[in-house]
């Protein structure tokens, strides 16, 4: 069971410079407590700033254990390389992913999909008929053509009534929120991101970097700067995801990667 200074401490936000760095300053925080807490807050001013030789340690040790690497978790949330392949356009990176026979079709989700296509192919329920519901064209569109700064007007929802019936295996990522200022001339868009739950051994560093990629590609087809990401998880942990899971990394290993991280 968490202790109660183990919750309380994670009320104070965590902020780092890099997505690796946040993962490790977290982690290291969790190391602290039982192995889990509520309420952990990480704030990363620079969300595309992931070392490659902290990832790569963080892919040997995945690797040495049968865990998802940073891309898997990633792509569940911004398809990167799919992005690139459709020269970064919006619409031909959404038709590629969504279409019958496409990158979603070929991912072989789990019962409840995946991020990107809850965002881009939300099936809704209007007079009797269904539509679907692209959230990231409908933000993109609306980013574009307002010439005034809603601070905190937009957000993505992911979750669906019903989620919550599922106790295990649903999905985490609940609900972003994006934050908009102006600077002068400048204008930048900030995300926060709330989890229901977070894994900080199996996912949390692949959800910060693909949460850092969806706000580049937010960024470069609106035009607003990058801004911070912001991620709360309502219950962290660095617990093993499953019971049956015979390989798991030891506290000692993680200690060592996430003091490694902090040292750049």
């Amino acid at each position: 069971m968490t202790s109660d200074r183990g919750s309380q401490a994670a009320l104070t936000p965590t902020c780092e410079a890099s997505p690796d760095q946040a993962w490790a300053a977290a982690v290291l925080r969790l190391l602290e407590t039982s192995g889990s807490t509520f309420g952990l807050f990480v704030r990363i001013e620079n969300p595309t700033g992931c070392s490659g030789e902290i990832r790569a340690r963080y892919e040997d040790l995945a690797r040495s254990h049968r865990l998802l690497n940073v891309r898997q978790v990633a792509y569940t949330i911004f398809p990167q390389s799919l992005y690139e392949k459709s020269g970064r356009s919006t619409e031909r990176l959404f038709e590629r992913y969504n279409r019958p026979g496409g990158a979603y079709d070929r991912v072989k989700a789990g019962r409840w999909g995946t991020y990107f296509r809850r965002m881009t192919h939300q099936e809704v329920a209007v007079k009797g008929s269904v539509t679907v519901v692209n959230q990231l064209r409908d933000l993109i569109q609306m980013l574009r053509e307002r010439p005034k700064v809603y601070k905190a007007a937009y957000s993505i929802a992911v979750a669906r009534p019903g989620d919550s019936r599922r106790t295990m295996g649903g999905p985490c990522l609940d609900h972003i929120c994006l934050q908009l200022d102006r600077h002068g001339g400048r204008r930048t868009l900030s995300l926060l991101a709330l989890y229901r739950s977070q894994n900080f051994v199996q996912r949390a560093l692949g959800n910060y970097v693909g949460l850092g990629q969806l706000q580049a590609f937010l960024c470069e087809q609106t035009g607003y700067e990058m801004g911070r990401l912001s991620v709360v998880a309502s219950h962290a942990t660095i617990e093993a995801d499953s019971p049956s899971r015979v390989s798991w990394p030891t506290r000692p290993e993680l200690r060592r990667l996430c003091e490694a991280a902090m040292r750049r």
